[in-house]
């Protein structure tokens, strides 16, 4: 019974928060993670729910026309960048966390080279005088790519508080990511270029 009514609520979840006038085809999942080592496949599983939960409540899954939080990029090889935070006031020495998602529009697997967390994301930053900052989001670069299904996506979260400290004022901020396009079931690259995200808008306050 218990079972029957989480499912009911997730449902209508999806209804409300990710879809347009059209229907949930529109919604996008995110990529759902494998098991590590030291999981079983019921935590494995919890732990992919709870991520399309969280998707789905804050209306991520949503195509980028009807999100206008997310700023989405153009879409270049099928695959768009969003940059997006929960809110664009934040307290000055505060933290300031940035979620960055790229989404595969396509309802084909694509490979998506050198992105994980802190691999080649990179962030341009503009303040109220026009000066160009680039917080460096640290981390390891990737050599090899991963598959990134049709319809779904990842996301990666910063604090940008750790990567830069800014004053009190306005800022914009978009993120960049190196993607590559590879021949159809293959390993071989045969273009690549950037994908960048719209920009994101936000203020520091003093305390």
């Amino acid at each position: 019974m218990k079972m029957y009514l989480f499912s009911i609520i997730f449902l209508l979840s999806i209804f409300v928060n990710c879809t347009s006038a059209q229907d949930t085809n529109n919604a996008f999942w995110p990529q759902e993670s494998g098991r590590e080592l030291w999981q079983t496949e019921k935590e494995a599983e919890e732990l992919n729910a709870q991520a399309r939960s969280a998707a789905f409540s804050s209306g991520e899954c949503r195509p980028a026309e009807s999100d206008p939080e997310g700023h989405w990029g153009p879409i270049v090889y099928g695959l768009t960048l969003s940059i997006r935070s929960k809110t664009n006031v934040f307290l000055a020495g505060s933290p300031l966390p940035i979620a960055v998602i790229i989404r595969n529009t396509t309802t084909n697997t694509t490979s998506v080279f050198g992105f994980s967390k802190g691999a080649e994301t990179s962030f341009s930053l503009e303040d109220e005088s026009g000066r160009i900052l680039h917080p460096n989001a640290g981390g390891i670069s990737c050599y090899g790519f991963k598959a990134l299904s049709g319809k779904r996506q990842i996301k990666y979260e910063y604090d940008m508080f750790h990567l830069i400290h800014l004053q009190a004022g306005v800022y914009k901020i978009y993120a960049e990511q190196p993607v590559a396009q590879f021949l159809p079931n293959t390993q071989k690259i045969i273009g690549h270029t950037n994908l960048c995200s719209g920009t994101l808008t936000f203020r520091i306050v003093s305390n």
